[in-house]
């Protein structure tokens, strides 16, 4: 899980795929991936299960959400973050329509955080459900040399 701020805006993004860093672009299909909006109290889900793009991945860029629609270090350009919901994300039924999780399609980061999240069984919490999440921080990456 990704979680960034942007001016008074929070927003962030959920897969259940592994990012990798591989030379060139990669694509991960998941249908349990989604946008969400927490200034706006949204949750955008894909569109589609089939070929969908749910994340991008490639060594010099941060997490990216479709195509671009939620992305952070674009191309290892820390002031390349976007944010326009609608091709592979959203509620509308065209792809032309879009959505910004901020006050702008591109924005500047305040600060952002990245969760692993990890199943809690039975023995670590008294709750009913065996399938509840929570979610622990990641250990910050170590800059390339």
């Amino acid at each position: 899980m990704v979680v960034a701020r942007s001016e008074d805006y929070l927003f962030g993004g959920y897969v259940d795929k592994s990012w990798e860093s591989p030379d060139k672009w990669s694509f991960k299909s998941t249908p349990n991936a989604f946008i969400f909006s927490a200034t706006k109290n949204q949750i955008y889900k894909q569109k589609s299960d089939l070929n969908s793009k749910s994340i991008l991945c490639r060594k010099d860029s941060g997490p990216c959400f479709g195509m671009k629609e939620f992305a952070l270090c674009y191309e290892g350009r820390p002031t390349s973050n976007y944010s326009h919901v609608g091709m592979e994300y959203g509620q509308s039924s065209d792809f032309y329509t879009f959505v910004s999780l901020g006050k702008k399609t591109l924005f500047n980061v305040k600060d952002y955080e990245v969760y692993m999240v990890t199943p809690v069984t039975k023995e670590e919490s008294p709750a009913e459900d065996p399938a509840q999440a929570q979610m622990k921080p990641l250990e910050p990456a170590k800059p390339a040399k």
